[in-house]
């Protein structure tokens, strides 16, 4: 498995927030159709990309023989539950144009607390776990 994949999925995941990010700047909403299929599409990415790395990487990583590597990757594994249950919760609550333009106000808030939270992780994946990964045979 190439490391190159992650890092590809994660610069479409933060490329597709940025997208619902510049749709609620502009108009929730008038964007609310638009904002709800991107929403879905974000979805879909976040569900492949976290279900790849259940599968493949941290398995791998947790059978490391390098003592650190375990520990980041445990942790990371660990913190990954509350964040992906607070994604879910808001993605499934805002999951159509009506529930979006009837709760603009509270989808704006919770948009920006989760998609802070998403890209700070993605950012701290793309700074510490991802490089301890490159360095593993599996991952070349």
């Amino acid at each position: 498995m190439k490391i190159s994949k992650l890092y590809a999925d994660h610069t479409n995941i933060i490329s597709k927030i940025n997208i619902l990010r510049q749709l609620c700047k502009d108009a929730i909403a008038a964007n609310s159709t638009e904002i709800s299929t991107h929403l879905n599409q974000l979805s879909t990415d976040i569900g492949v990309h976290l279900n790849f790395e259940d599968k493949y990487v941290y398995p791998v990583l947790i059978k490391s023989s390098n003592a650190a590597v375990v520990a980041l990757a445990t942790s990371y594994q660990r913190e990954m539950a509350p964040l992906l249950a607070d994604y879910q919760t808001f993605a499934f609550k805002f999951n159509t144009a009506k529930a979006i333009k009837n709760n603009e106000e509270t989808f704006r808030n919770q948009a920006n607390i989760v998609f802070k939270a998403l890209f700070e992780r993605i950012g701290r994946e793309n700074k510490e776990l991802y490089p301890m990964a490159a360095l593993l045979d599996e991952f070349q």
